[in-house]
Parts: structure tokens; sequence; C-alpha cells
């Protein structure tokens, strides 16, 4: 076996044990996720998306490394969309499953547990849209499943990439003595909610292979455009600083100018 296959087992495997443990708490964990700042640009982003698909007819959509359901249940919401989920950990699977019995239209999403380059390999769908919410840093080829994503999209199909970590630079020293005065706050609530929870974590997997891509540094925006380019356009690219509280975010994102994530909207040719 070569070392690409080496590693990218490794970091399956990790991903599983880290998400098997955390899976029972993942959203109290990472209230980033679905704090009133980043819950209303999720919103935002889902009600464009789905402006611009016919949602007169049956829509296909198909949602990467789905976990506990962030996108999905909230693209349920809308008319129409018939949603396979599709992830690598059953135990995260399990959480959404809980959560659909909530939901009358529950029975409009089917769950797989698989990893998805695999999932897409063996798959001959033809999706209207395709989502992926902080699932790539998790990847050791990117572009592998770039390239499966085009190939199962309809022509005119859309691409959604949410919440990855940004990679680059922040060139400013008082922009980055700011970011580190928010970052620190945060950090430092974070741990406060988490003694009010009773919660006790290990965070030791965010410098782990399970997050790949952040131990690289992030996932580079610029390279996933330039590997897009020629087969659609870009909608939308948005840079944005998410933090465990929204007010931190909002601080961070409107008046330091500091972001850390990032979030594509693609649409195939």
């Amino acid at each position: 076996m070569d070392e690409s296959k080496k590693l990218k087992e490794l970091v399956i495997e990790e991903n599983v044990k880290v998400h098997r443990e955390e899976a029972s708490v993942y959203e109290k964990i990472h209230p980033q996720l679905f704090n009133w700042y980043h819950n209303a640009k999720s919103w935002n982003d889902i009600n464009f998306l789905f402006s611009l698909m016919d949602l007169r007819t049956g829509l296909r959509v198909l949602d990467l490394g789905c976990g506990t359901g962030f996108l999905t249940t909230k693209m349920l919401q809308k008319k129409n969309a018939d949603i396979i989920a599709v992830d690598l950990s059953k135990d995260m699977l399990m959480q959404l499953e809980k959560k659909l019995s909530s939901f009358p239209q529950g029975g409009r999403v089917a769950l797989i547990n698989k990893e998805a380059t695999a999932f897409l390999q063996g798959d001959n769908t033809r999706y209207d849209l395709i989502t992926a919410s902080a699932f790539l840093h998790h990847l050791t080829d990117i572009k592998e499943l770039l390239d499966l994503i085009i190939k199962n999209l309809k022509p005119s199909g859309l691409f959604y990439i949410a919440y990855e970590p940004l990679k680059q630079p922040i060139d400013s020293k008082l922009q980055f003595a700011l970011h580190r005065f928010f970052r620190t706050l945060d950090v430092a609530f974070f741990n406060v909610y988490l003694k009010m929870l009773g919660l006790k974590i290990d965070v030791s997997h965010e410098k782990s292979i399970a997050d790949y891509q952040t131990t690289l540094g992030g996932v580079d925006p610029v390279a996933i455009i330039g590997h897009l380019k020629g087969k659609g356009e870009i909608l939308r690219f948005d840079k944005f600083a998410t933090r465990a509280f929204g007010i931190f975010a909002f601080i961070l994102d409107k008046m330091v100018k500091s972001q850390n994530t990032f979030s594509i909207i693609f649409r195939k040719s």
C-alpha cells in the first residue's frame, strides 16, 4: 500500500474514533456551529441555494459528512427536497436519526454510513445540490472529492462548501493582536460554559490527523476555486469569523475584519 493510501486510512480511523467519542455531545461542544451569528449566515446561504432551484419538482440533495444534521435538518424544511445524508460515523448518524423523528418529513432523508469518496465512486445519481459542512478539512485529498462531486452534479447543479477553516495569513500586527485577544476571551467563556454543563472534553484531536487539513494550517479556498475553474461558476465566496459565542464572531468579523472560516457556492456548467 502506498503512503497516500496509508495516510487516508489512518485519517479515517481517527475520525471514526473521535466522532464516536463526541457524537452524543457534539452540538454542545461545537456551539460555533449553532450560535445566532453563524446560524443566521447558514440560513442565508440555504435560502439562496433553494432560490436558485425549481422547487416545483422533486429535488435530489446529497449532504456529505452530514454529522448530526446541521445542514440536513435545515434543508429538510424546504419543499420537495429528498436528501441522502452520508457520514463515516455511524454514531453521528444515530444522533441525526433521533432528530429526524421530530420532523413530519423525516422520512425524506436516507442515512448512509459510508466514507464519502467511496460512496460517490459507486453512486450514479445526479444531484441538484451537494453540500459539505465542516467536512473537507477531514480529508487527505480534497481535489479527488471535488472531481467526484462535479461528476455527480446535474448540469447547473449546485455545490455548497460551508464552515471550513480558512488558510490565510493575518498581515496586520494590530489585527492579529485583536484577533488573539477576542479568541482568548471566547475560549475562556467556552471553558466556563463546559464546566456549567459538567462536560470534560479532550480537544487534542484538533491537532491530530482527524482534522487533517487543520494540521496543515487550514483549507485553501484559492486552491479549491482554482480547481473548480472551467467547470462552472463561483456564485458566492465568503470569508467570515466563527467563534463559540456569536458576539465574539460578530466583533471579529465586522469590526476587527479577522476571518478564520469560509464558504463557497458553486454552480456546475
